[in-house]
């Protein structure tokens, strides 16, 4: 990552608490980002900019919300809040 066109970015998210890696000292730039770490990113970039990010929402309607990683749970039921999200739960 040093010397990327990204490692600015990153650098600056992770000094920031907006992304923490894949592991304590691992970040995987070329691995595909899930739904759940998006919205952990988000969640944490709202909060970081002072939005108020204490709506939330029932998840039981998503058939994987039992798949949900505790670190994000918080982040995934903001944008399902009634008013913030645009689509209805969907099966995958």
């Amino acid at each position: 990552m040093p010397g990327s066109w990204y490692g600015p970015a990153v650098y600056w998210a992770r000094a920031n608490g907006i992304v923490t890696g894949t592991s304590d000292t691992t970040f995987t730039p070329d691995r595909p980002v899930t739904r759940q770490e998006m919205a952990a990113i988000l969640h944490r970039y709202a909060e970081f900019a002072g939005y108020d990010v204490s709506a939330s929402a029932d998840l039981s309607g998503y058939t994987d919300a039992g798949d949900i990683a505790g670190y994000a749970q918080t982040a995934m039921v903001g944008p399902t809040a009634p008013g913030l999200s645009p689509a209805p739960p969907t099966p995958p």
